[in-house]
């Protein structure tokens, strides 16, 4: 939970507060790192616990790797459109609200 909280929810806090281009591309690195660290988590435990793996909040850990892949593709390709795009918004407070339920449950 720490690896998660200082490598993943502090970076996305950053992104979110701090309006500097090449400081959120790095936390952006970051996160997409982590992600991919803990995805790879996920699909090892998948393999080992076969279709039992899919009941549960599994799923929802999987999903919160494809919105944070998802936005972190619009964001670096489209920095400066990140106002206006409201997909952009919505993607963000999804990854915000399982990133809450993550770290409480």
């Amino acid at each position: 939970m720490v690896v998660y909280v200082l490598f993943f929810v502090v970076p996305l806090l950053i992104i979110i507060f701090y309006d500097d281009a090449d400081v959120s591309r790095m936390c952006y690195y970051v996160g997409y790192i982590t992600q991919l660290f803990f995805f790879g988590y996920e699909m090892i435990q998948a393999r080992a616990t076969g279709i039992t793996y899919f009941q549960g909040w599994n799923l929802s850990d999987q999903l919160q790797f494809v919105i944070f892949l998802t936005l972190m593709f619009f964001q670096l390709n489209w920095p400066n459109n990140n106002e206006e795009n409201i997909f952009q918004m919505i993607l963000m407070v999804i990854l915000i609200m399982q990133v809450f339920m993550k770290i409480l449950f």
